[in-house]
């Protein structure tokens, strides 16, 4: 138990000395009486096969993960400091396998947990949760941090505290009446014995895990407080030896902040004096024996302070914000030193020559004396995104402005901005370009392997809005209030972005057409809902003014028009698709904002009150649906209409458009360690989507 969110066994002094004991799984008869402590403590498991990761779960070999998507509030380290565990502001839960970067943190499957521990096994890890409840969850991972088998502990009376053994085979609990329990890893009871007479405030293993150490409160008219060793060789729990008083008591925080040394030769805690100052103490456990601290070690912020031992004769301790102390053991006698750590949104973990903390969605990582690392993605999240004509891969806009292209094929993403650059659409040409629309009014044309520039044009005076048509190869875009510029693109090219056309028509929303059904490849709509329509000629030869007059009404707003130029407009009792003033199809299916089509023309997305986007194919039958965000989504279907995009700010999926099924989750991307301070991550943005 390494911090309050993973360790904090002081939730056990809120218990009572009692409980209803577990009913056994053959029940005994009325009237009968329970063994001593309850029926033995049984778990629901269950086990799972990991798959080989598809493709577009993978970027260059690695498996991808899953970021935060809230402020990370609380982090706890495995006793060698090798992985760990978190929890964000969200209640999401990921595992670190690796502190190095070379790994991805994965979500598990556990929500706000009030305690989590987490020990390094031969296969990966276990990890123990206790949620508000009480109820206890282990977890088997393999070294990727995918759930191998999970065993979930239900008990009538809730578990209060918990510890992961070294080894990850066997987990020491606590329950809420007092009682310790010795589990294996699929939640069987080994071995329970009970603290009479006292309540368990924490509870440290040793390194080898063949012994522990818990801190008693015994109570009266004037509790007093102590130290019991705990003999953990194989099956068996018991005590060992007599009890050591504790000269000042635990401090009465949140939680206990005590630590046993790797070898079990030190307990220190912070404690509270007669003049109720908080300090620092420590003692021998082979005697009890006080070791003199030269000087008192006073933290500045006790309610948020952690500490561990990260060497047999070194405690460390600290709170949020990077003040921090360190106390060295020499013999019978100590000295404090006050240091800085790396300053964390959370108080600081600490294992064997490592300290760790939460920066927003980041893990800060320390080992000795090196620079502070930063583990954790450049982008966390998109807010938009587009897919290739195949469905083979997309660009995103990410929530930090950046352009992402991330092919489903496991090949590096490739992550494009500059200092001073703002993106806000963008659209994939083929498999070597794609084109973004910049803060300084420019269309860019991008290598989407290498990230470099091929061309820009100046279309409007800020981030300008644009439509692709990957048949036709032409890009639209309001230049100006009433004005579309039309141009081609063509990467082979010595100019790949071609001359624009200008259709000075009073447009007020465009669309790009199939030229093949429509046989025109733009449409205009104005303030009066009159609609234009535009060929490949016309633009090639310019549009005349009695051209741009001379069209046809549409006779209502439309929220969408689809590539064969029909209008989605909201009706009373649906929505109507009008080809001009003509109503072609009534659809009663509740949208009340946005309609997206796909290219092919037999499915539309629709966005209802609730935020949830609904499928239907264009006779109006329902095919899927997506549950409501809390941001207002965006619906982008693939060219070939295979797949679609839904996006909302902090979370994206590719789902497949038959189906809904979920192809590809965007997560985050470039994935590794530096030693650059990254940028704070957006919070309080649920995911839509989660694996």
């Amino acid at each position: 138990m390494r911090s309050l969110l993973a360790v904090v066994l002081a939730l056990a002094a809120c218990g009572g000395e009692s409980g209803r004991a577990r009913r056994a799984e053959v029940g005994p008869r009325p009237g009968e009486a329970l063994a001593p402590g309850g029926a033995p403590t049984v778990a629901a498991t269950a086990e799972a096969a990991v798959a080989p990761a598809p493709p577009q779960a993978t970027v260059e070999g690695r498996r991808r993960g899953t970021p935060h998507f809230g402020t990370i509030t609380g982090v706890v380290l495995d006793a060698d400091g090798t992985m760990a565990v978190s929890r964000d502001a969200l209640g999401g839960v990921r595992v670190w396998p690796a502190l190095d970067g070379s790994r991805e943190p994965q979500a598990l499957p556990v929500a706000a947990p009030a305690a989590l521990a987490i020990a390094r096994r031969d296969d990966g890890s276990l990890v123990a949760v206790i949620d508000g409840n009480g109820v206890s969850t282990l977890l088997r991972l393999d070294a990727d941090g995918l759930v191998l088998g999970a065993a979930s502990l239900a008990p009538d009376v809730p578990l209060a505290g918990v510890v992961a053994l070294p080894g990850g085979t066997r987990v020491l609990a606590v329950r809420s009446d007092q009682h310790l329990l010795l589990l294996d890893d699929r939640g069987a009871e080994l071995a329970r014995l009970a603290a009479r007479g006292a309540r368990v405030l924490a509870v440290h293993a040793t390194a080898a895990g063949d012994a522990a150490f818990a801190l008693l409160r015994r109570g009266g008219e004037a509790p007093t407080f102590e130290v019991r060793k705990l003999a953990l060789a194989g099956d068996r729990l018991a005590w060992d030896g007599a009890a050591h008083p504790l000269p000042l008591p635990p401090a009465r925080l949140p939680h206990t902040v005590s630590a046993v040394s790797p070898d079990g030769a030190l307990l220190a805690w912070v404690a509270t004096d007669a003049s109720q100052r908080t300090l620092v103490q420590m003692m021998r456990l082979a005697d009890g024996a006080a070791i003199a601290i030269d000087g008192d070690v006073v933290p500045s912020a006790p309610a948020t302070t952690l500490g561990a031992f990260t060497a047999p004769g070194r405690f460390e301790l600290g709170g949020q914000g990077g003040n921090a102390w360190r106390v060295e053991v020499d013999g019978a006698t100590a000295a404090g030193y006050s240091e800085a750590l790396p300053g964390g949104t959370t108080p600081p973990a600490f294992a064997t020559g490592v300290v760790a903390a939460g920066y927003h969605g980041h893990l800060v990582v320390r080992r000795g004396g090196e620079v502070a690392r930063y583990v954790g993605y450049d982008d966390l999240s998109p807010s938009s995104g587009a897919l290739a004509a195949d469905g083979q891969s997309a660009a995103w806009i990410t929530t930090t402005g950046a352009v992402v292209v991330q092919r489903f094929d496991g090949r590096a993403d490739v992550r494009i901005k500059g200092p001073t650059d703002w993106f806000g659409s963008a659209a994939i040409v083929d498999d070597r370009h794609v084109l973004a629309a910049r803060n300084d009014g420019a269309i860019v044309l991008f290598d989407s392997v290498t990230g470099q520039e091929r061309a820009a044009l100046h279309v409007a005076t800020s981030t300008p809005w644009f439509q692709w048509n990957p048949t036709t190869r032409r890009l639209a875009v309001m230049h100006d209030a009433g004005v579309v510029w039309v141009l081609e693109v063509d990467p082979a090219a010595a100019a790949p972005l071609g001359a624009p056309v200008a259709i000075g028509d009073g447009a007020q929303s465009f669309a790009l057409l199939d030229p093949a059904a429509t046989g025109a490849v733009l449409v205009t709509i104005d303030a009066a809902q009159t609609r234009r329509r535009y060929t490949a000629a016309e633009l090639a030869r310019g549009v005349t003014a009695k051209e741009m007059r001379d069209r046809e009404p549409v006779g209502a707003a439309a929220w969408f028009y689809d590539r064969a130029g029909i209008a989605y407009v909201q009706a009373a009792d649906g929505v109507e698709l009008r080809d001009g003033d003509r109503v072609v199809r009534k659809l009663a299916i509740g949208a009340t904002s946005l309609v997206a089509a796909a290219p092919t023309g037999d499915r539309l997305a629709i966005v209802d009150a609730t935020l949830a986007v609904k499928v239907f194919a264009t006779d109006g039958a329902a095919l899927w649906s997506v549950a409501g965000a809390r941001a207002f989504p965006s619906v982008t279907w693939s060219e070939d209409g295979r797949r679609v995009v839904v996006a909302t700010p902090g979370s994206a999926a590719v789902l497949d458009a038959a189906t809904g099924a979920r192809v590809v989750i965007a997560a985050g991307w470039a994935f590794g360690a530096t030693t650059r301070v990254p940028q704070a991550f957006p919070t309080n943005q649920a995911p839509s989507f989660t694996p």
